[in-house]
């Protein structure tokens, strides 16, 4: 543990130094010099020093830029959770938790308790439904979490240009936002979690777990589901409006198609050759002499105008992988296109199928205005009818819904629109 802790140190020590650096030249000497006198008698104050608490009290009560002051220490701490950060991917590296704890070491000993057949079925059952959120008071800088990114690896792999180029980021983008974030700011960070880890991860993973079962499952296989409140909890939070929702509904597949695009871009070179079966070219109405990089580029074109529909994409691109396989091609069908397959499965073409969520007082009082209209009263229903009834299109509520007053029934229905253009619901 003391090599461990000698690197965290060691990460803490050099950011830190490097940021004194930077404040020194940008700020001057002078404050500077005011930031590490701080440093120094906050440090000797937490260890009991009276004389030093008393001084630290009146510096700080005097200071001329207590803002820059607090931003100085402020980015100091961040320094310090990305390298904690950062010692924990060390640590798993180096092998910190145990391979009986890790994937490679639980699947093996499930097979041996509960035979392989019954742990891929359990493989095969298994869904995952991951809900990602955001705090509305969330203060961090967009381009906060930008620097962290560049940081974070400059750490591990000691890149002193990395590491310099976020703490120069850091500096000069304000430590807290001006004003809370709103609920597309909230959205684009999960669509961030999404396009730079969980999108690269997913597959990896799941071709992991195949590996270590030593079992191929199927092409379309993942147990993973990914959803968002952000943009759809309406509860409690009166900027996510149905126009806001369909916004960031809109977002998100605009970043889903880029994506795709970009996988595609990458696969179509691979299999920029002729070989493919007549069945097959009639199918999926090919002509060229390259049918492989027509059909990419035919989807590429279909989604850069939110033109192809997702359960076409998953049936074109299974009749791809089933072609290549066909071919003798196993490689190919099993490398690209599967990885493709399973993320169009796991994220869609919203890229975060969107979790709506509103207040029941609201929610019960508007349905049972509309049921009222139709004769009987929704509260009175049991569990069973109003699921029937909720499931109902928006149009068959006709003059009912219409003739709703209120500008929160009004509301109501324009969300229910929004929610009908979902193809998962």
């Amino acid at each position: 543990m003391g090599r461990q802790n000698s690197e965290l140190r060691r990460d803490i020590r050099q950011s830190g130094a490097l940021l004194g650096e930077l404040i020194e030249k940008t700020e001057g000497r002078v404050f500077y010099q005011k930031i590490e006198q701080i440093r120094t008698l906050a440090k000797r104050a937490r260890h009991g020093d009276v004389r030093a608490e008393r001084r630290l009290k009146l510096i700080l009560r005097k200071t001329q830029k207590p803002a820059m002051v607090a931003k100085a220490f402020c980015e100091f701490l961040r320094l310090s959770n990305t390298a904690e950060d950062v010692q924990r991917i060390r640590l798993l590296k180096q092998g910190a938790v145990g391979l009986e704890n890790r994937l490679v070491g639980l699947l093996p000993r499930l097979i041996r308790k509960n035979g392989k057949q019954r742990v891929v079925q359990l493989l095969n059952d298994l869904k995952i439904d991951l809900v990602l959120t955001a705090h509305p008071t969330e203060a961090m800088p967009p381009l906060v979490r930008r620097a962290r990114q560049i940081l974070a690896p400059g750490l591990l792999h000691q890149n002193s240009e990395a590491i310099n180029r976020s703490l120069e980021i850091l500096w000069n983008v304000p430590a807290v936002r001006g004003e809370g974030p709103s609920p597309l700011d909230e959205a684009q960070s999960g669509f961030l979690v999404v396009e730079h880890s969980l999108w690269k991860t997913l597959p990896r993973a799941l071709k992991e777990t195949e590996k270590i079962l030593e079992f191929s499952m199927a092409a379309d296989w993942s147990p993973f589901l990914f959803s968002s409140w952000m943009g759809g909890d309406r509860d409690g939070n009166p900027f996510v409006t149905a126009q806001m929702t369909e916004e960031i509904r809109g977002k998100g597949r605009e970043i889903a198609r880029r994506l795709f695009c970009s996988e595609l871009d990458v696969m179509k070179e691979e299999l920029n050759f002729s070989k493919a079966s007549v069945n097959f070219r009639k199918r999926l109405k090919l002509r060229s002499g390259q049918p492989y990089r027509e059909l990419m580029d035919r989807w590429i074109s279909q989604l850069a105008t939110d033109d192809l529909a997702e359960a076409d994409f998953m049936r074109e691109l299974q009749d791809l992988r089933k072609e290549l396989m066909e071919q003798g091609w196993a490689y190919l069908a099993q490398g690209g296109v599967v990885d493709l397959i399973r993320r169009l499965k796991t994220f869609g073409l919203d890229l975060l199928r969107m979790d709506i969520r509103q207040s029941s007082d609201i929610h019960e009082t508007i349905v049972d205005q509309i049921s009222a209209k139709k004769g009987f009263r929704y509260r009175d229903l049991s569990e069973e009818e109003r699921i029937r009834f909720l499931k109902m299109p928006v149009g068959s509520v006709g003059q009912s819904g219409r003739s709703l007053k209120g500008a929160e029934a009004k509301e109501f229905l324009r969300l229910a629109k929004v929610i009908q253009q979902d193809p998962h619901e």
